[in-house]
């Protein structure tokens, strides 16, 4: 683990952060997720085929970003044909960093995406249990960097209401 305060620890505590957000629904960076309304016009999604995942039937699809030299997220979902969730999603770079930069500044980020998973715990609640990612760091020639991020949701609980109203009589 670098030091807190280092360059490189500083370069790998705002990954921590991107990936993580408190403020989704799902604590996951909304920037790290295609399949968002907001994201979708910025990509072409692919139906690459059907299977079944946790014995549920669902559609596999390859999305890739709509403009080719953008640099950003490509890969494919596993999306549950019943309820139109995800079941897991896939990622890396839709393409490599620019070759300036990995040869002149020395910097690249070689094996970078994410995987995460979801799984259903009621009929339309579905959240996601885990994400990882694996990647190289290498910047400005001298930071290089096995990252390796794994988080786990588990104890979820669904909370369960019950309202009854009562005979109400008024008060005179």
């Amino acid at each position: 683990m670098p030091e807190s305060g280092s360059l490189d620890g500083g370069l790998v505590h705002d990954f921590c952060v991107d990936f993580s957000k408190d403020n989704s629904k799902d604590g996951l960076g909304r920037n790290l997720f295609p399949l968002t309304s907001e994201e979708q016009k910025d990509y072409h999604f692919e139906l690459a085929g059907e299977e079944t995942v946790q014995g549920r039937k669902v559609y596999r699809v390859m999305f890739r970003p709509r403009d080719r030299n953008e640099l950003t997220w490509a890969g494919e979902a596993l999306i549950d044909e019943a309820e139109f969730e995800p079941v897991r999603v896939y990622t890396k770079l839709s393409r490599k960093i620019p070759f300036f930069v990995r040869t002149l500044l020395g910097t690249d980020l070689p094996g970078l995406g994410f995987n995460v998973e979801y799984r259903r715990f009621d009929q339309g609640v579905w959240f996601p249990v885990s994400f990882g990612t694996e990647f190289r760091l290498r910047a400005v020639f001298f930071i290089n960097r096995d990252i390796t991020v794994s988080l786990e949701n588990s104890a979820f609980e669904r909370a369960k209401v019950q309202t009854r109203i009562l005979d109400f009589q008024p008060v005179k």
